[in-house]
């Protein structure tokens, strides 16, 4: 449906919007889609994990009748982690809807449902991503802040 540009020259001249774009940045998802970790939420702000070193080794031949050879015990250990949470928020106003074209209509009114979701998908995006760079340092064995 064609518009009239009053604002950009004459008011009388027609303009049509044919396309619209919306730039949509790469998401890494290799990881979280490789089934490398399992995620599991916890209610506390301590999680402790408990660890065993376990080994293989291989028995050697030996004769009949001769000793046998022990077994080596094997260590265990706790650790405990401090729980961080990732927490980010976004805000519809309604100046910011209210009055404006939607994205790609030429016409139709911005309505909200449309806006918050678009806007939660965002958030959740935001949340993916960070989920992704945090697979990829526990491979590492790291655990940093993505602001450092």
């Amino acid at each position: 449906m064609a518009t009239m540009d009053i604002f950009e020259g004459d008011a009388f001249t027609i303009i049509e919007l044919t396309r619209a774009l919306e730039n949509i940045p790469f998401r890494p998802a290799i990881l979280s889609g490789a089934g490398l970790f399992s995620p599991r939420g916890v209610r506390s702000r301590t999680v402790v994990i408990e660890s065993r070193d376990g080994t293989l080794s291989l028995i050697p031949f030996s004769e009949r009748g001769s000793a046998y050879e022990s077994q080596v015990p094997e260590r265990r250990e706790m650790r405990a982690f401090v729980c961080r949470q990732f927490k980010k928020q976004d805000v519809l106003w309604a100046s910011e809807i209210q009055g404006i074209r939607d994205f790609g209509s030429e016409t139709a009114a911005q309505q909200v449902q449309s806006e918050v979701a678009r806007k939660l998908g965002r958030l959740r995006q935001d949340a993916e991503a960070t989920f992704e760079y945090h697979l990829l340092n526990g491979i590492q064995g790291i655990v940093k802040d993505p602001k450092d």
